[in-house]
């Protein structure tokens, strides 16, 4: 064997044992240098770190078990995909019919299969042409109204509200126009006394009460100012306010708003025992209609009256129209679209508003009825206190 000396190593060679052949040439196994007899070194051609530019040769591990594994994943993730639907609606969901399976549109809008339940679904099935969608995702038919009104739309046209392709009075419902207020379903001119009192309601200058455009002393009816007392002797029939210097005219004071909201959550509570008493279900505390009825109760305490009619001749329909709140529930043909119970209260102790509020509600035919109506589902409750102690209560129902 013919020694050898690598020229870029200078270590001696041997051809069978410090040589590597590769692509006929011949290569130190100590610096991956191609050499030749004569000594005369070639550039080196390969990366030290792997002098023969081979690709590791893949592992077992590789080869026979990660490879074949990651297809299968795909695969079945691929099967899963196109069939795990129809699979799982077999084993877990219901059909309503034959041809209509679970969480799917039948062909008459807007009925949709449930869990093998047919429910009305327009949000999702949309509604059949001459129908528009409506409440709890029902859709009805579209009938317009001479004015162009939607049934079962209230007009433009205060207090009209088109029911069936017609218009129909519904002050109630749809309010009155500016200058007008309800009267039963018709709207009547808002008539004033000469301090601007409506007719029918108390004025700011206690105990006087608007009647028939002239103001009469009703201190029963609209109190007395602060340190005067109703006059209880004479042919007046305690409708004037006297001075009484026996009386205590300290009322008890309402610390707000925590009170306030107390009173509101003990009135909801006894409201509920007595729907609970005449098998009805419990009314939801909806903050919504809270809002509104406390926004009318601080108005009633602020302006001094008390009436379902702001001074402006507004109900609470408007109220809930300007708080952008939508009550409506249909009941066979017939929407109905809230109610509202007031009460005032002056100066007793906090303990005994609330209980006060809903005997006296309950004892009123009107209130009552409001009360114990079976297709109300939520209430709202707003309590306010005036600056000489009377409290007002509003109740709004949904």
């Amino acid at each position: 064997m013919e020694p050898y000396v690598c020229s870029e190593c200078g270590k001696r060679l041997e051809i069978h044992h410090q040589t590597v052949m590769k692509n006929d040439k011949v290569y130190c196994k100590h610096c991956y240098h191609t050499y030749t007899s004569t000594g005369i070194s070639d550039t080196p051609l390969f990366d030290q770190r792997n002098p023969w530019n081979k690709k590791p040769e893949p592992s077992f591990f590789w080869n026979k078990i990660f490879v074949p594994l990651f297809v299968f994943l795909i695969l079945s993730m691929v099967v899963l995909a196109v069939f795990a639907p129809s699979i799982l609606q077999g084993f877990f969901f219901k059909e309503c019919t034959q041809n209509l399976k679970s969480w799917t549109c039948a062909t008459t809008k807007p009925l949709y299969c449930e869990n093998g339940k047919m429910v009305n679904r327009s949000d999702i099935c949309g509604c059949d042409d001459g129908f528009r969608k409506y409440l709890n995702n029902s859709c009805i038919s579209i009938i317009n109204c001479t004015d162009g009104s939607l049934s079962p739309d209230c007009s433009q046209n205060k207090p009209y509200q088109c029911l069936n392709g017609s218009l129909m009075e519904n002050a109630s419902i749809c309010g009155c126009p500016e200058g007008f207020m309800p009267s039963n379903d018709t709207c009547i001119k808002i008539q004033r006394c000469t301090d601007g009192t409506i007719y029918g309601q108390c004025s700011k200058n206690q105990p006087l009460f608007c009647e028939n455009g002239a103001l009469f002393e009703r201190a029963s009816v609209c109190g007395c100012p602060e340190g005067l007392a109703i006059e209880s002797v004479g042919n007046t029939n305690g409708e004037r306010c006297i001075i009484n210097r026996n009386i205590n005219t300290q009322k008890p004071t309402i610390s707000e708003p925590a009170n306030l909201y107390n009173i509101e959550s003990q009135i909801h509570s006894l409201i509920n025992e007595q729907r609970s008493a005449n098998g009805l279900s419990a009314l939801n505390f909806d903050e919504a209609l809270a809002s509104i009825a406390r926004k009318h109760s601080q108005d009633m305490a602020s302006r001094a009256y008390f009436s379902h009619y702001d001074p402006e001749g507004h109900n609470f329909y408007w109220r809930m129209q300007q708080d952008g709140y939508n009550c409506a529930i249909l009941i066979g043909n017939t929407i109905y679209q809230g109610a509202e119970n007031i009460y005032e209260e002056s100066g007793y102790p906090t303990t005994s508003i609330a209980s006060n509020t809903v005997d006296s509600w309950m004892t009123s035919q009107g209130h009552r009825e409001n009360i114990l109506t079976s297709y109300w589902r939520n209430e709202g409750i707003g309590v306010a206190k005036s600056s000489s102690g009377e409290v007002y209560v509003t109740q709004v129902f949904c």
